[in-house]
């Protein structure tokens, strides 16, 4: 699916990304601002035509991608300009998604490949490591701290309309 985010990504066309074939109507929909082989990075819009935050994803789970359908075109006319994430992107997405969250030190999720996920602050970055203070993301009280290997990050998450809702609570 590369070549596909990669089409998208030039043509800066609104599309919906299907990343479950157990939850078929489980989608995301925005646009593709950046691709490499492992990750692209995403600009969501939600079901109101709000901005949703920018995803960081991995390519080899998009199972379905869709354009042009009847709820896109309600969305292209729903959406609202969506901000603009000053992240330059290079040739590696993943790595520049997790220096944007620690540079502008905004709440994120980080997603492992083992599932589990990580709401906080990246704090640092250092080797192979991402350091974390951690935010309980149902009160949005401090939780501790963590770190990980970069390398067993799966996603990232910041801006979502959950995280902007989570960081009010701060």
């Amino acid at each position: 699916m590369y070549n596909e985010l990669l089409k998208l990504k030039n043509n800066n066309k609104l599309c919906a990304i299907y990343k479950n074939a157990e939850k078929p109507d489980n989608f995301i929909v925005g646009y593709v601002v950046a691709v490499d082989k492992d990750f692209y990075a995403f600009k969501a819009v939600d079901s109101n035509g709000n901005s949703d935050g920018l995803y960081c994803l991995q390519v080899c789970e998009v199972i379905k991608i869709e354009t042009d359908s009847k709820y896109l075109k309600k969305m292209q006319k729903l959406h609202q300009e969506l901000p603009c994430f000053d992240v330059d992107f290079g040739n590696d997405v993943l790595k520049a998604v997790i220096n944007f969250v620690t540079d502008s030190h905004q709440l994120c999720y980080v997603g492992l490949f083992d599932q589990h996920v990580s709401c906080g602050y990246v704090t640092a970055q250092q080797d192979d490591k991402l350091y974390m203070d951690l935010v309980d993301d149902e009160y949005g009280d401090d939780d501790g701290k963590c770190v990980v290997y970069t390398s067993d990050v799966a996603f990232v998450e910041v801006s979502s309309v959950e995280l902007k809702t989570l960081a009010k609570l701060r």
